[in-house]
């Protein structure tokens, strides 16, 4: 990413965003999921110079 990413809401059609250990999903069953596994955090920001993966 070349530019901060505050509003996570414009990857509404992938099925996970991967940056290191964390990760976003706009589904609700997906972040629940997100949320429990262990050495997982919730992506909520990405920042210039972040490498990330996309599933759509």
């Amino acid at each position: 990413m070349d530019q901060h990413v505050h509003d996570l809401t414009v990857f509404k059609d992938a099925a996970i965003v991967w940056a290191g250990t964390a990760a976003y999903s706009p589904n609700a069953h997906i972040m629940g999921l997100i949320q429990q596994e262990p050495d997982t955090q919730v992506l909520d920001a990405i920042h210039p110079g972040t490498e990330i993966w996309v599933k759509y």
